[in-house]
């Protein structure tokens, strides 16, 4: 789960990390540095093991407050995914598997959770080396990852922002 791209997008204004949040984070003792660079540039985190206390339910109720702007409106978002957040009993041909992730079911409930309010204009799904898994199992989590974002991103337009309205084209003149 490297964090190296979401800092450089951030260092060039490309998104608000007032309304970002990292969900399903956990590592090793090397990853706190990660934690502490996150802290120290506003990142919302939620770490797999507060699922256990929160639920689905609590951790989708994160990412709305999140993305809830002061009007009661939320902010369009784009869903950066590393698969590496599911746990290697689920998804173990990833770039860097490490137990304590989430469950398949755990994060298709997140990503179910966010139809009812979040406008997804694009998103990615990364960190899949399907060599790394003999039983196949990774490439089934991805495809089934991969169409969950697919329906957040195609929803129907009354989730959409209003697309701006286009000038009439100009007449012939005759």
């Amino acid at each position: 789960q490297e964090p190296a791209p979401l800092f450089w997008s951030l260092g060039e204004g490309l998104f608000d990390v007032r309304h970002s949040l990292h969900v399903g984070t956990r590592g090793t003792t090397s990853s706190s540095k990660v934690d502490l660079a996150d802290q120290e540039l506003g990142f919302a985190t939620v770490p797999a093991s507060s699922f256990e206390d929160l639920g689905v339910a609590g951790v989708v109720s994160k990412i709305r407050d999140r993305l809830e702007r002061r009007d009661g409106t939320y902010m369009p978002c784009f869903i950066h995914l590393d698969l590496g957040v599911l746990d290697p009993a689920f998804a173990p041909g990833v770039g860097s598997p490490e137990i304590g992730g989430l469950s398949t079911r755990e994060l298709q409930g997140v990503l179910a959770g966010m139809q009812s309010f979040a406008t997804v204009l694009g998103a990615a799904l990364v960190d899949v080396v399907p060599a790394g898994d003999a039983s196949g199992i990774t490439i089934l989590a991805a495809a089934n990852v991969a169409n969950d974002l697919l329906n957040l991103v195609a929803k129907p337009a009354t989730h959409r922002l209003a697309r701006p309205e286009l000038p009439d084209a100009p007449q012939d003149p005759k």
